[in-house]
């Protein structure tokens, strides 16, 4: 303890100089000062040495010495930076925030973040081993090892340890566990009698061990005196579950649980909204800093894809470069990488797999009751039509990576992989198109103002929820969202939609293409090839001469691949306008539903109103689906999220959008917006009454809303002539990020990363922020 008080005294020494050499004069007195720091900094590092390698017990202090050492070593570095920067004359307000950031996360750390530590320092308690040879052992499947005094606990029928008289004060009371490899959890429950209740108190105290993670064992205990009887309660959360309970300890300390992912988010965030709000860089205008705009695009960016990759990679359970390289020889696969690519190479539009003659033989085959109740055998969520079985999901991803993959090495490419690829495509097209759309219409926009917009839009888009499962449903979704802001990123880029400037016929061309092939990935996404020619029939005046070689280049490739589309719907259901979803044999009867517009304001409401809810117990933030009280059948897919007017706040904006259009009075341009931005998503939305709602599917139409929004917001601000009003909106907008953040982030986690499924995930990233548990 002693050594501990020292070090965090030191500490905070070093970061109270830190903090205050930027206002103290020049003199022996700041000099001797940075000499004691130095000084002070060389011990905090030999105590950080002994401390990660071991070389000293310092029991529940363990990890605290290191963290301490480092703060120092950041603070001292910020510190040399401000001398630096101050002697060139440069304005270090960033910096001088950045170190009390700093302070003030170290401090958190180590008192309010692990107050349980303290939690034996104050009272009289005495550590004891609890024997279990002493305690009536009942209930459950279990068995007593009398030579090392364990126990072995089997199954999910609840064991009961039971010590009679105890005669102690408890602090804490700690389990040394050993799991057996299948088993992720075991649940610990505490029934007491103590000197204010001589009847059991149940439940008093509870814990979920999780295997791997020692800390979870450990339980804190706020009782009221000398303890008569101690009942300790154990479960598995699986009937084949097993642990070896070693011991079991009474008013062992806490040990301090040191989270640098805690630490860093609180200094990182803060930070960033400071810089977002003061920098003097970001609050200059765009078009004058492009360069730093670029770079922080870049690097945002460039974050959002190393998370994307590793949720694939938890989620997939894929820890080392060999299981990502084992991940692509897959000899098997699903409806889309296996079945279509099969089908392709035998040169037939049908799937290969024959229908069951006992289901042609159903009354109605697509009645999922009656298919059940025949015992005949079916393909589920395979379309069923004149005794074949084909696929409605779009071609385009197999033909661009699924069938040229097996045609070249043999094997069927992996749907978690291939829903990774595609997302990593749209994430960097869709930070492309978002610059494109400043740089093009926005440019005079303050840069804090630019770079916020580019971490809402990116954290609200709605492919995190495909990234996040990755089922082969999500290949048309993220493939679908990836060619989208491909196309959109041509489009913007060729100058069709600026003012001035000459138009691109090359990206023109690779904006029809991309279109086009999103709409081979989700038919769905034909509402934007709509879109896109309203852009080139606007644009044919700005092409001038070249009208014909505009329109060559904007309307054949959607021809071409729509024509190609229309016959691949010809041979399959004799009609090219005929998808077949209606034929697919699922949890509905399409053939036979109905239109209901009930229907359409469940979607209506969830997609776009739905209200968030907090509570105080992770992850924090969720929202209840609801389907309106409507009597009649709707299918929900398992997790959702919350309206896009709350993922992304400057949605808002749409109702000032009156305001907006009698300040710009450019009916064009209202026009296009409010059919790209919002008419399309909308029928989006519409449209999937009959399937349902799936979250996966915001991911259509979520950026393309916050877009039109960005463009009435953004022209308000530009026309603004109050500093005030700009002021509170850089605020709005910095907030808006913070908001984003956390409502989108603990969503997707929740609904990537389950806690039956991940349970060692789910303390890890609940011991972050539920430091009180």
């Amino acid at each position: 303890m002693v050594f501990f008080i020292i070090a965090f005294a030191a500490m905070i020494f070093t970061i109270i100089f830190s903090i205050k050499s930027f206002w103290m004069p020049s003199g022996k007195l700041k000099k001797n000062l940075k000499v004691l720091t130095f000084i002070i900094e060389i011990i905090l590092v030999v105590f950080a040495i002994f401390d990660i390698t071991n070389l000293n017990d310092n029991g529940i202090y363990q990890g605290t010495y290191f963290f301490c050492g480092l703060v120092c070593v950041i603070e001292i570095l910020i510190m040399q930076l401000r001398e630096r920067f101050n002697d060139r004359g440069d304005d270090c307000k960033i910096l001088k925030f950045a170190s009390k950031a700093v302070a003030v996360a170290a401090v958190l750390e180590l008192t309010l973040f692990n107050f349980h530590s303290y939690h034996l320092w104050l009272g009289d308690y005495n550590e004891r081993k609890l024997l279990l040879s002493n305690a009536e052992i009942s209930n459950g499947n279990y068995e007593y090892n009398p030579a090392d005094d364990s126990l072995t606990i089997n199954g999910k029928d609840e064991v009961l340890i039971t010590f009679e008289n105890l005669g102690e004060k408890v602090g804490t009371l700690n389990a040394e566990l050993e799991f057996a490899e299948d088993t992720p959890s075991a649940n610990i429950i505490l029934d007491i009698t103590d000197e204010t209740h001589e009847s059991y108190r149940y439940d008093i105290a509870k814990t979920k061990a999780v295997n791997g993670y020692e800390h979870s064992s450990m339980i804190p205990c706020q009782f009221s005196g000398e303890l008569g009887t101690l009942r300790v309660k154990f479960t598995m959360d699986k009937d084949n579950g097993s642990v070896v309970l070693k011991s079991l300890t009474i008013n062992s300390g806490i040990s301090f649980d040191i989270s640098y992912i805690r630490f860093g988010g609180i200094v990182i965030l803060s930070v960033l909204a400071y810089s977002l709000v003061k920098g003097r860089r970001m609050n200059q205008p765009y078009y004058q800093n492009k360069p730093f705009c670029n770079a922080f695009a870049a690097v945002f960016t460039a974050i959002a894809l190393i998370t994307a990759i590793r949720i694939v990679g938890t989620g997939s359970h894929l820890e080392s470069f060999s299981d990502w390289r084992d991940e692509l020889k897959q000899t098997g696969g699903n409806q889309i990488s296996k079945e279509i690519v099969d089908a392709f190479e035998a040169g037939q539009v049908s799937l290969l797999d024959e229908v069951d003659p006992a289901l042609l033989e159903v009354e109605n085959p697509y009645d999922w009751g009656l298919r059940n109740d025949s015992g005949a055998e079916a393909k589920w969520d395979h379309v069923m039509y004149n005794g074949k079985y084909y696929s409605y999901y779009g071609i385009a991803p197999v033909i661009l990576l699924f069938l040229p993959y097996h045609m070249i090495t043999g094997y069927y490419f992996p749907t978690n992989i291939a829903v990774l690829i595609f997302g990593l495509i749209g994430i960097v097209f869709l930070t492309m198109t978002y610059m494109q759309f400043i740089k093009k219409h926005f440019w005079r926009i303050e840069s804090n103002i630019v770079l916020s917009g580019l971490m809402i839009i990116q954290l609200s888009c709605g492919i995190w929820y495909s990234i996040g499962r990755t089922l082969f449903y999500e290949i048309s979704i993220s493939s679908g969202f990836a060619f989208v802001t491909m196309g959109a990123y041509f489009l913007i880029s060729s100058g069709i939609t600026a003012r001035s400037g000459r138009i691109s016929k090359p990206k023109t061309a690779l904006s029809s293409l991309f279109l086009a092939v999103a709409v081979l990935c989700r038919p769905t996404l034909a509402v934007y090839c709509i879109a896109a020619c309203l852009f080139y029939i606007f644009a044919f005046k700005k092409a001038g001469k070249s009208k014909l070689s505009f329109g060559l280049c904007a309307f054949v490739p959607m021809v071409v691949l729509g024509a190609a589309q229309m016959y691949y719907n010809y041979v399959r259901f004799d009609s090219v306008f005929d998808f077949g979803i209606q034929y697919s044999l699922t949890i509905n009867d399409f053939v036979h539903s109905q239109y209901h517009t009930n229907f359409v304001l469940i979607g209506i409401y969830n997609y776009l109103f739905a209200l968030p809810s907090f509570k105080l117990e992770f992850p924090f933030i969720g929202t209840e689906f609801t389907k309106l009280d409507v009597n009649g059948y709707y299918f929900s897919d398992v997790g959702n999220t919350s309206g896009i007017l709350f993922l992304a706040l400057p949605v808002f904006a749409y109702f000032l959008s009156k305001k907006a259009y009698r300040i710009s009075g450019n009916r064009k341009n209202a026009f296009l917006t409010a059919f790209t931005c919002v008419l399309m998503p909308f029928v989006i939305i519409c449209s999937i009454w009959e399937s349902g709602y799936a979250v996966r599917y915001t991911a259509d139409f979520s950026w393309q809303i916050i877009i039109g929004a960005y463009v009435i917001a953004f022209l308000l601000y530009q026309k603004c002539s109050s500093e005030s009003v700009k002021k509170l909106f850089v605020k709005f907008m910095v907030f808006s990020v913070l908001w984003s953040f956390a409502v989108n982030a603990f969503q997707i986690f929740n609904f990537s990363f389950s806690s039956e499924n991940y349970p060692e995930l789910w303390y890890a990233a609940s011991n972050v922020f539920e430091f009180w548990r």
